[in-house]
């Protein structure tokens, strides 16, 4: 989501009643420029890692606006808008796109706040598609108002949800012979039968069989091979299975 300048400035207008901190969002944050940002080498790199790791935040979720300028944990309109120092708007661009992993290209935009003679700068995050790191290896999540360390189980759901990765292609350790049911395998073979009476998988030995339609993939058996042809008294499996056909997650 991007907050446009006209949806920053209303916000902004409520900060004499509130703080920015109560503002924000999955999609929206604030955060007080720091002068240590102007000191040098050392303090540009740590305000380009701090971008970055912003950028990838809001990327693995629903993409977000990033406010540069204002005091998050002061009420006030004038005490939390102390504007930003100096700053290249092109080099924020390139630094966050080379320091992201997928690249990122993020949009940045200056907000002159003429009454009080500050500059706030807005850096509009996109929603990124798959899993996006920094170049560091630095993975987070916006979670509420918050970027959390984005976990391993994080990262697979976030790629199941947008359909990089096909679960049902995921192995289980039960051998085939326990975890499938030879009457369902026949009967796979006759819906074959029935709708291409020539096909060449007909040809194939039940092992084969399994291997070409993905009920077993490297001859251990897969989620979408229990959906197929999964026995009803497998345990564990068969749990499995039915968490599937109902798709929900125990």
């Amino acid at each position: 989501m991007r907050y446009n300048a006209e949806q920053i400035r209303n916000l902004l207008d409520r900060l004499e009643h509130q703080k920015a901190a109560e503002l924000e969002s999955d999609t929206l944050e604030f955060k007080e420029w720091s002068a240590e940002w102007e000191g040098g080498e050392a303090g540009k790199r740590k305000f380009y890692r701090m971008l970055a790791e912003y950028a990838v935040c809001f990327a693995n979720h629903k993409g977000g606006t990033l406010v540069l300028g204002v005091r998050d944990q002061v009420q006030g309109y004038e005490r939390a808008l102390t504007g930003c120092g100096v700053y290249d708007p092109n080099e924020i661009r390139t630094r966050i796109y080379e320091m992201t992993d997928p690249k990122l290209i993020v949009e940045v935009e200056e907000l002159q706040i003429d009454d009080l003679g500050v500059r706030l700068l807005l850096v509009h995050c996109p929603r990124g598609i798959g899993v996006h790191t920094t170049t560091d290896g630095v993975a987070k999540v916006r979670v509420g108002a918050e970027c959390k360390p984005m976990t391993g189980s994080m990262r697979q759901q976030r790629l199941i949800e947008m359909g990089l990765v096909d679960i049902t292609a995921q192995t289980i350790g039960a051998p085939a012979n326990e975890a499938l049911d030879p009457s369902e395998i026949a009967r796979l073979r006759r819906l074959i039968a029935a709708r291409h009476p020539n096909a060449t998988l007909l040809k194939l030995r039940d092992a084969e069989l399994m291997e070409q339609v993905g009920i077993t993939q490297d001859g251990r058996v897969t989620l979408a091979g229990l959906l197929i042809a999964g026995a009803e008294s497998g345990g564990a499996q068969s749990g499995v299975r039915r968490t599937f056909r109902h798709g929900t997650r125990e």
